[in-house]
């Protein structure tokens, strides 16, 4: 993976059953050519460090560990909206334009269609 499209965070777990949230706002980049193909996110969990409690008993330090039954690594991607594109990644446009003419009521931001005279205005 390209290290320029990468973005790495910490978040910081201030106990147990305590929630937090990550919030990371992606942009992509002007100009993109390729629209046929998704664009893959990847975001993945891992513990950095861990601070050890002590411990009144004869048990040994626990620390924190990730549950192995859920993966920590998810994967989604992001698609263009690809309507009109063909199985052969031929993509045509299908715009269609309705329009009527109209006036402007004095002052007003009504615009009320000219009557039709013979599919006139």
């Amino acid at each position: 993976m390209d290290q320029d499209f990468q973005s790495t965070g910490t978040l910081e777990l201030r106990g147990q059953n305590k929630k937090a949230c990550y919030k990371t706002k992606l942009r992509l980049q002007e100009g993109i050519r390729d629209k046929l193909r998704a664009i893959p996110i990847e975001v993945s969990v891992a513990i950095q460090s861990a601070k050890r409690g002590k411990r009144q008993s004869s048990l040994p330090q626990l620390v924190p560990i990730l549950d192995s039954t859920v993966p920590n690594k998810t994967i989604t991607e992001v698609n263009f909206l690809k309507e009109g594109c063909g199985t052969d990644n031929i993509c045509q446009s299908n715009l269609h334009l309705q329009y009527r003419f109209c006036y402007r009521e004095s002052k007003q931001d009504v615009f009320p269609p000219l009557p039709l005279e013979n599919g006139v205005p």
